[in-house]
C-alpha cells in the first residue's frame, strides 16, 4: 500500500479550538498533495514535527514548533513508531527544494531514515513552490 506524504507549514489558523489537520495548515502544497490523493484513491498523512505522522482529519491544536537538527534523532525513533503501526510498503514524500529552504532538512532526514529502517520503499518527490504559496 502506498501513502503520500508531505510536512507541515509554518503558516496555520490560529483558532483556539483544535482544528483538523488539514484545515489547521495554511499551504497551497499540503492542499494540493491532499487532492491529489484523493484523487487517486492513496492515503495521505501531514508530517508535522510536533506531532509526526497526522491523518488529515486528526485533531490538533495550535502550536509553532520548527524540527531542528538536535531533534531529529528522537524524531526518528517516534516516526519509524508510526510507520510501524500504519503498515505502508511504499512512501512518496512532496517537498519543496532543500535548496530553497534549509529548514527542510530534518523533515527529509526523518522520514527517509524511518524508512530505511523498517525497509518501505521511499520516494521523494521535490516540487517547486509557488509564488501564491509566498
Amino acid at each position: 500500500m502506498t501513502i503520500f506524504i508531505t510536512y507541515c507549514s509554518r503558516e496555520k489558523d490560529k483558532s483556539k479550538k483544535e482544528l483538523e489537520a488539514i484545515k489547521r495548515y495554511k499551504s497551497n502544497r499540503i492542499q494540493k498533495v491532499y487532492k491529489a490523493s484523493k484523487l487517486l484513491t492513496v492515503d495521505f498523512m501531514i508530517l508535522s514535527g510536533e506531532f509526526g505522522l497526522l491523518k488529515p482529519n486528526k485533531k490538533i491544536p495550535y502550536y509553532d514548533h520548527l524540527l531542528v537538527e538536535s531533534e531529529v534523532s528522537k524524531y526518528i525513533d517516534k516516526i519509524t513508531e508510526q510507520l510501524r503501526e500504519i503498515n505502508y510498503k511504499k512512501i512518496i514524500f512532496f517537498t519543496e527544494y532543500l535548496k530553497n529552504d534549509a529548514n527542510l532538512k530534518p523533515y527529509q532526514v526523518s522520514i527517509k531514515t524511518a524508512c530505511e529502517n523498517l525497509n518501505i520503499e521511499f520516494m521523494m518527490v521535490e516540487i517547486e513552490k509557488e509564488v501564491n504559496d509566498l
